[in-house]
């Protein structure tokens, strides 16, 4: 370890000495110039007292080489000097505008005096020609066929719907859904005519059930307030049979349909057909669904 030590400091000793003689020759060698190059001296390197001498020979020749050199390396530029003209041929003749000459017409017109230039022209009247801009009306009418609308009834099946749109839109009719709520008939009321009053109506009840009638309810309130309830069908021809039977043992029966508020659609159909309830489409739509109604209506903007 200790002879590492001793070897590197040998070196960097070594290395030392030899960068140290090279700095001292290459400074020996600047110092020394030619003999035949000049001194230069800056002009702040001057003494401030010294007066101004006249430069030499040697000066006054490497001065005159550089502006020779200057001038060569600039390039000519060419001035060029104003031409002359003789002032004759500036002088030429100009022929003088000519004025015409106006002379007023005098007329005489009552105390007045009217002076009429000549040099005046009116312009002649222009009359368009009417043939060559033929404008021809054109009406919304005419670009824009005529349109037949219709509505479809009550409709609560939203498949139906959905159904019917895209078989109308599918050939080119317009349609567009309407939301809206009806009164839609849920079944049939078989009914023994309201009473009186409430006594009447009681002695009705035990009259029904002598006669083996005993599925009776009586209304206490609303419009049928009064009335016995002989039964609630969905079908009408089972009401028709029901009321029938109850007729045949001496009792008075009417039958009255019962109605609900539902959620349901209205289909409007714009159709360029005014025949379109007769057409083929909407025909066969009717033998799918033989309860679709179809009325015509007014167009909107009509």
């Amino acid at each position: 370890m200790r002879n590492i030590f001793l070897l590197l400091l040998f070196i960097n000793v070594a290395f030392y000495l030899w960068g140290y003689q090279k700095s001292n020759s290459s400074d020996k060698r600047l110092s020394t110039a030619p003999s035949d190059v000049p001194t230069l001296m800056l002009l702040g390197e001057r003494p401030e007292h010294s007066s101004p001498q006249e430069p030499s020979t040697e000066e006054v020749e490497l001065q005159t080489s550089t502006i020779n050199i200057a001038a060569v390396q600039q390039e000519p530029t060419l001035i060029s000097e104003p031409m002359l003209i003789p002032i004759s041929e500036l002088e030429t003749e100009v022929a003088p505008e000519v004025v015409p000459e106006v002379t007023p017409e005098v007329g005489m017109q009552g105390d007045e005096v009217t002076a009429v230039d000549e040099m005046t022209v009116l312009p002649e009247a222009v009359t368009p020609n009417l043939d060559l801009v033929k404008i021809t009306p054109t009406s919304e009418a005419a670009k824009k066929p005529a349109l037949f609308c219709f509505k479809t009834g009550f409709m609560q099946s939203e498949d139906a719907i959905v159904s019917i749109e895209q078989a109308l839109l599918s050939n080119g009719i317009g349609v567009k859904r309407e939301k809206t709520v009806a009164d839609v008939r849920v079944g049939y009321w078989v009914l023994i005519p309201s009473s009186a009053d409430r006594t009447a109506a009681l002695k009705m009840v035990e009259r029904l059930k002598e006669e083996g009638i005993t599925d009776v309810r009586r209304f206490i309130k609303g419009a049928l307030v009064n009335a016995i309830s002989l039964g609630l069908f969905r079908k009408k021809e089972y009401a028709v049979r029901r009321s029938e039977i109850i007729q045949t043992k001496g009792f008075e029966t009417k039958i009255v349909s019962r109605m609900r508020s539902k959620d349901g659609y209205i289909l409007h159909i714009e159709s360029t057909e005014k025949r379109f309830p007769e057409m083929e489409l909407w025909s066969g739509m009717r033998k799918d669904r033989p309860t679709l109604q179809l009325q015509q209506e007014p167009c909107s903007g009509e």
